[in-house]
């Protein structure tokens, strides 16, 4: 085998150790003569309509080169990718949303100020934005309604205790037969799968696993994992306990399954 010099060989990075301690330059970073900088000024409110904008105030500081609103831009739509290619790069009449975080800073950008370092916080601070909300908020509401439930009710922990009980009955059960089961993850996401055998009868196992809890009214997808609900009662988890009894089971007199230990 041919012995490569790049392909097959661990390299390092020729920027990890300046990235590492801090010695990396950046665009930001970088100070040159007569150089602008710029403020873009964002939106505070996550669904509003843009009444007025008035840079006019902005405009009169010394030291300040441009004030850029969307009257200024062509109307062309933009995104990151192809099927969210709908959003103005300076909205005119409405703001959509609000981001807290990386991706947008903090809130979609309205209107941007390019002049002396010295003076663009002051510049940006004199933009005039008339807005108003809108007035379907039924979302946030439901949202932090849901919140105030779930701490109040004190619904994760809840699940988990469930989930905890319910497991261990499982595991029970598929210790009790011989068919190759294997239970995995966590309290409230659980996974009911087979190990593979030299017969490679694993997929007919279970496939008649999954097919026998269906006749029996219980619902669990062969590929994915189950989940341990907040309303679910123990009569449902008893219920479907006892399906998934009886489905191994039928796992294990269909298979008549012995190379696997009990």
């Amino acid at each position: 085998m041919e012995d490569f010099s790049v392909i097959g060989k661990g390299s390092k990075r020729v920027d990890a150790g300046a990235k590492a301690t801090g010695e990396a330059l950046y665009t930001a970073d970088l100070s040159l003569p007569r150089m602008l900088v710029g403020k873009v000024l964002r939106s505070s409110l996550p669904h509003a309509r843009i009444l007025h904008v008035d840079a006019a105030a902005a405009e009169k500081l010394p030291g300040v080169r441009a004030v850029v609103t969307s009257a200024d831009s062509t109307g062309e739509k933009w995104g990151v990718f192809r099927y969210t290619q709908d959003q103005a790069f300076l909205p005119a009449d409405k703001v959509r949303f609000i981001v807290l975080g990386k991706g947008m800073a903090n809130g979609y950008a309205i209107s941007a100020v390019s002049g002396n370092d010295e003076v663009m916080m002051a510049a940006a601070s004199k933009l005039f934005i008339s807005s108003t909300f809108f007035p379907n908020s039924d979302g946030y509401v439901a949202a932090l309604k849901t919140i105030e439930v779930l701490e109040r009710e004190n619904v994760i922990e809840k699940i988990w205790e469930k989930g905890n009980r319910f497991l261990k009955r499982i595991r029970g059960i598929v210790e009790k037969y011989g068919v190759g089961a294997e239970l995995t993850g966590v309290a409230p996401m659980f996974y009911i799968t087979f190990k593979r055998d030299e017969g490679a009868t694993h997929r007919g196992r279970r496939d008649a696993f999954y097919a026998q809890l269906i006749r029996r009214s219980i619902f669990l997808h062969p590929h994915h994992h189950g989940y341990i609900a907040y309303r679910h009662t123990e009569e449902d988890l008893d219920r479907a306990a006892c399906a998934i009894d009886e489905a191994m089971a039928y796992v294990d007199e269909k298979y008549h399954c012995n190379v696997f230990d009990r």
